[in-house]
Order: structure tokens, then C-alpha cells, then sequence
């Protein structure tokens, strides 16, 4: 299935968080999942380290 997945979203909080788990889940599960986020500094928490890399490097991974 493709998907796009798109955050306009602040800093990171929980549904900033739920969105990078879930597009990356998405990848893992087979299904071809696109992710659009703010280029705001910090927008979906881009600048934390949760998922073994920082979610804008995890986001890229998926683009």
C-alpha cells in the first residue's frame, strides 16, 4: 500500500511521537509510507533521539 503521512505538528510531544513510531512501523510492516513534516526547527521533535537516531534522520530513511 503506498501512504503519505503528513505533521504540520509543534515541538515533540505525543502525537509528534506517534507519528514517526507509526511511519516507521509502516516501513517495517512492507507498505510504501511517504512523510511530510514542517521544516520549523524542532517541528515532530525532529532534533530527539528516540528511535536510535534523531526522527528527522529516522523520517528520511522512509522518504
Amino acid at each position: 500500500m503506498r501512504i503519505l503521512n503528513i505533521m504540520s505538528g509543534g515541538k515533540a510531544g505525543g502525537a509528534e511521537t506517534f507519528f514517526v513510531s507509526l511511519v516507521l512501523a509502516l516501513k517495517d510492516a512492507g507498505h510504501e509510507s511517504r512523510a511530510v513534516i514542517s521544516q520549523s526547527p524542532g517541528a515532530c521533535g525532529a532534533d530527539q533521539s528516540r528511535w536510535g537516531r534523531t526522527a528527522r534522520a529516522a523520517l528520511q530513511e522512509v522518504a
